[in-house]
C-alpha cells in the first residue's frame, strides 16, 4: 500500500539512487531541469498514494551487519527481504492505516480474482514450496513513494523497519542480533568500501523505469500534496547505550565528521540554554521538541511560567506538559 504522503527529504543516497534507478525526482528539482531532461525524468509527486499497488513475497528478516551494506536498499536497523513482487493491474484505492493491518474482504476479494495475481500465486506455491491457503492470506503494509513503487518495479529488494515488531520469518534466534543502521555502521567500514557508483547501478533499470514512468497514470492532485517529515531511512534511529528511536536524528550520506559536528553544536547549544538558567531536563525536553534555539527559549519560558504558577498547582510541569491538549492551551 502507498500510503498517503510523501517524505520532506529522501537524504542525499536515497535522491541519487532513486533518480538513477528510478527515473525520478522530487519536484523542486523537476522544475529546475532542461527540456530534455524533463523528458527523462518524472516527478516523484506524480505517483499514486492511497492504493494498493501490489503485492509481494518476504521470505526472510534479519538485523542489519556490516555485509548488508553492499545491497544500497539496506538501512536497518531491522530488514525483511523481498523475495518477489508484482504490480496489480488495477490499483485499488485504500486509505491504509498504521504498520501491519488486515485488508477488507470486498478489496481482498478484488486481489485474489485479479488474473495476474492468481498466476504468481501459483508460481511462488511450486517454487518456494508455499501452502496455497498461506500464499493467498494477504496482510498490507504502508509504504511511502517512492519506496514502494521501487518494490514493485523489483528495484528495492529490502523493506527497512526500525525494529522487528512487524513480524519475524524466522526466529529470534536465527535473525542475529541489533547492530545499528546504516548510519551507525558504514562510518566503520569506509576503509573498506568504494564511493557508491549511482550511475552504474542504476543502467540495470533504465529501460525498465523509462517504460514505466510513461505507462503510469498519474493519480495525485499537484495542489493537494501531502508531507510528512523525513523518511526514517535519512536518519539515524540507533542509540549506543540502548535501542531508541527518538535519540538520534543524523542525515544519511553525510560523514562522520558531520554527525560529530552535530553533536558539538548541540552541547554548546545546552550549555546556552543552562547558562540562562534554565534545568539541564527541561533543555534536553526542549531539543528534542523544537527545531531551533528562538522556539527552544519561547517553549522553556512556558514552561518556566506554568511551573511558577501556584493556581495550577503542578510540581513536575514536564509532566504536566505531557497532559495533550489541555496543556497546550494552558501554555498559549
Amino acid at each position: 500500500h502507498s500510503s498517503t504522503a510523501f517524505f520532506k527529504s529522501l537524504g542525499s543516497h536515497y535522491e541519487q539512487l532513486i533518480k538513477h534507478t528510478m527515473n525520478l525526482v522530487p519536484r523542486n528539482q523537476y522544475v529546475a531541469l532542461s527540456s530534455t531532461d524533463k523528458q527523462k525524468y518524472r516527478v516523484i509527486e506524480s505517483l499514486p498514494t492511497g492504493y494498493i499497488i501490489g503485492v509481494a513475497l518476504v521470505d526472510n528478516s534479519f538485523w542489519l551487519k556490516s555485509d548488508d551494506l553492499n545491497n544500497p536498499w539496506a538501512h536497518g536497523p531491522y530488514c525483511y527481504h523481498i523475495r518477489d513482487a508484482l504490480r496489480l493491474s488495477q490499483p485499488i484505492k485504500c486509505r491504509g492505516r498504521v504498520a501491519l493491518w488486515r485488508i477488507g474482504k470486498a478489496d481482498m476479494h478484488r486481489i485474489r480474482s485479479m488474473p495476474c495475481v492468481t498466476k504468481r500465486i501459483q508460481e511462488w506455491t511450486h517454487k518456494f514450496d508455499i501452502e496455497p491457503t498461506d500464499a493467498m492470506h494477504f496482510r498490507a503494509l504502508s509504504i511511502a513513494q517512492p519506496f514502494a513503487e521501487a518494490i514493485v518495479r523489483k528495484i528495492k529488494s529490502i523493506e527497512n523497519r526500525k525494529s522487528a515488531h512487524l513480524f519475524r520469518v524466522h526466529s529470534r534466534d536465527e535473525d542475529g542480533q541489533f547492530h545499528g543502521c546504516r548510519v551507525c555502521i558504514a562510518p566503520h567500514q569506509t576503509h573498506k568500501r568504494v564511493p557508491f557508483n549511482y550511475a552504474a547501478y542504476g543502467q540495470q533499470f533504465q529501460l525498465q523505469s523509462l517504460h514505466a514512468n510513461h505507462e503510469l497514470q498519474r493519480t495525485a492532485a499537484m495542489d493537494k500534496i501531502r508531507y510528512q517529515r523525513s523518511a526514517t531511512l535519512t536518519q539515524c534511529v540507533c542509540d549506543s547505550s540502548a535501542y531508541d528511536d527518538e535519540k538520534s536524528n543524523f542525515p544519511l550520506g553525510d560523514s562522520n565528521d558531520d554527525n560529530r559536528v552535530k553533536r558539538k553544536n548541540d552541547k554548546q547549544l545546552k550549555h546556552c540554554l543552562l547558562e540562562m538558567g534554565f534545568a539541564e531536563e527541561q533543555i534536553e525536553d526542549a531539543m528534542h521538541r523544537k527545531p531551533d534555539l528562538p522556539t527552544m527559549i519561547e517553549y522553556l519560558l512556558a514552561l518556566r511560567t506554568v511551573r511558577n504558577s501556584k493556581r495550577l498547582g503542578y510540581s513536575d510541569v514536564l509532566r504536566y506538559d505531557s497532559k495533550g491538549r489541555r496543556g497546550k492551551r494552558r501554555l498559549s
